[in-house]
């Protein structure tokens, strides 16, 4: 099985000798998917068996094909899924404690309500990677302005609840 440019996340059609990401060159360009190319692929998953089984935590909410391009009668959440999310729940409800949290990476605006959530749960909240830039930008503006950003809420959220919020 080869898989689709979208589920690769290459996205670039690479011109002859290019040495790949990132140091494309002129002749690279933004690969364009057609829908019927989709489709086409997407029926190719679904050829391959009767049963579609998630078992990976980690791309369950992923737009890919793989993910929701499936089209089996047969759906269903595997069993190491299914741990994860019963982990999740329990932290989520009954934290033990005292509960550290660490989220990172670089989709900010897609961790915002988790951050919002962990603000208000977590003795202390470690944010790094790429989403710690505009949490380090809101730390050093105390601005009253009149639309309070997300990011102002969570650090205002955290204090007021005594959490502590680390960043690099």
């Amino acid at each position: 099985l080869r898989f689709h440019a979208e589920e690769e996340g290459q996205g670039i059609a690479h011109a002859e000798g290019c040495p790949g990401r990132p140091r494309c060159g002129e002749g690279c360009l933004p690969l364009q998917l057609r829908r019927e190319d989709v489709e086409l692929f997407r029926g190719r998953l679904d050829a391959l068996g009767d049963i579609y089984v998630n078992d990976a935590f980690s791309v369950a909410h992923l737009a890919h094909s793989s993910v929701v391009g499936v089209d089996l009668p047969h759906m269903v959440a595997g069993p190491r899924l299914m741990q994860e999310l019963a982990a999740v729940a329990k932290v989520a409800n009954e934290p033990a404690r005292p509960f550290v949290a660490v989220v990172g990476g670089d989709n900010l605006p897609g961790k915002l309500s988790l951050l919002e959530s962990l603000a208000e749960k977590a003795d202390t909240l470690i944010i790094c990677g790429g989403i710690a830039v505009p949490f380090l930008k809101e730390r050093g503006n105390h601005s009253s302005a009149a639309g309070k950003t997300r990011i102002r809420a969570i650090l205002d959220k955290a204090e007021e609840l005594r959490r502590e919020v680390l960043l690099p």
